[in-house]
């Protein structure tokens, strides 16, 4: 008999794709496993009956539910990818799995997906440099209060090690790539650009050139894969105020991107010019882009400094890199359009 795995955000980019890499898995501790996953509707719930996963219509904000169903389905690992800034939820669900410990003595383990965005200056983060090796919890609980993501990366940390969970936390680059889900399959990152540069027949960049972070999301739920089978194996892994676990799949300059996104738009006659032109300003740019200013510049203009060594303890070899972004910008155009087709359509 396989264990049983519950996954938060299973409609959303990061957890329909982890449930879809889940599904495919032929071999291993994983492949014997009963996938779990949180839907807040009938249709969500519809929608991942291809992946033969359980869906379970439960409110995240019911420590009791939560509670009641860890313990009834005796659920031994979590993966909550539902959201990095609400404390109050990953308190639930630690408190739930906490309980299901209690109730059988079996051992249990809480993955949280946060973010590297948490280490970057415009954030708040003041340290620079940092690998997953280092001592990131005592880092992090030094500067919660000015970036939630920290706040909660540090609940989670202090809560596993004290409720006697394995605690650990991913922490990805900046996604791209196609979501595998049933639900959401795109990220922020590159369609948003795609969008405004469409509404603005231009591309735009910002005024400084960056050299950023990204991970492909094949690559991130291959990561899962190999930490939950990893976990399933009962494989000693650094966890709890230990348990950080940095993902990058390689590193690209925003200018050179956009350069080459503006040329693939232009072949397409989607924009008038095939070369990209600096935002007048960052309220113009959080205005075409829909988001607030701190956050436009979060999201586009950071460039955390970190070094991801944990991963060499799963094996974990990103397969995209640079070069294969760039020759696949044309791709994630072609990707943008066809979901927004399919979005429009009845």
């Amino acid at each position: 008999m396989g264990e049983n795995i519950f996954i938060t955000g299973a409609c959303g980019y990061i957890g329909g794709s982890i449930i879809a890499s889940f599904a495919h898995v032929k071999d291993g501790l994983l492949a014997k496993a009963t996938i779990h996953a949180a839907v807040r509707s009938e249709e969500q719930a519809q929608s991942l009956t291809k992946n033969n996963v359980v869906a379970a219509k439960i409110d995240l904000n019911n420590p009791y539910a939560l509670a009641g169903y860890m313990i009834r389905n005796d659920v031994s690992i979590i993966v909550h990818t539902a959201t990095s800034i609400d404390g109050d939820i990953a308190h639930n669900l630690i408190e739930a799995l906490k309980r299901r410990r209690e109730a059988n003595g079996k051992k249990a383990c809480f993955i949280h997906n946060s973010g590297l965005s948490a280490f970057d200056e415009s954030t708040g983060w003041p340290f620079g440099h940092v690998r997953d090796t280092d001592p990131v919890y005592f880092l992090e609980k030094q500067c919660t209060d000015t970036y939630v993501v920290r706040e909660v990366d540090v609940l989670v940390a202090e809560q596993t090690e004290s409720a006697g969970l394995t605690g650990l936390i991913v922490l990805p680059s900046s996604l791209y790539g196609r979501g595998g889900g049933t639900w959401n399959q795109t990220t922020l990152l590159l369609p948003a650009l795609i969008r405004t540069a469409i509404a603005n027949r231009q591309v735009f960049k910002f005024a400084r050139d960056k050299e950023i972070l990204l991970t492909h999301i094949s690559d991130l739920t291959t990561f899962y894969i190999q930490i939950v089978e990893a976990v399933l194996q009962k494989r000693a892994l650094p966890a709890g105020t230990s348990g950080y676990y940095f993902t990058v799949s390689h590193s690209a300059r925003w200018w050179e991107i956009l350069d080459r996104l503006a040329i693939a738009m232009h072949n397409r006659g989607l924009v008038d010019e095939p070369t990209a032109k600096t935002w007048p300003d960052d309220a113009f740019a959080a205005e075409a882009l829909d988001l607030p200013v701190n956050l436009t510049l979060t999201m586009w203009d950071s460039s955390p400094k970190v070094s991801c060594l944990n991963k060499d303890l799963i094996g974990w070899k990103p397969v995209w890199d640079r070069e294969r972004l760039l020759e696949s910008l044309d791709e994630e155009i072609e990707n943008y359009l066809e979901l927004a087709r399919s979005k429009d359509s009845p």
